[in-house]
């Protein structure tokens, strides 16, 4: 991967939870991409202050032609 971009960053804020979409753009060294959705669910850990604690083992991806990623 050579390069990559978030684009189109969405945050949607409900009480202690937040969740974050964007599309996710990588690039490879032959100037091909690989597009995708993302999804990413947070919520405010009151023992941790305000940064934000991950829910769940990561972001969930799907390519632009709807087959889902591992």
């Amino acid at each position: 991967m050579e390069r990559f971009e978030l684009l189109h960053p969405y945050v949607q804020q409900v009480g202690e939870m937040a969740v974050l979409t964007f599309h996710f753009a990588a690039y490879g060294g032959h100037g091909e991409a690989y597009r995708w959705n993302c999804t990413e669910v947070y919520r405010r850990d009151a023992g941790r202050g305000a940064s934000p604690t991950p829910i769940g083992p990561g972001p969930v991806a799907a390519r632009l032609d709807g087959e889902r990623l591992p």
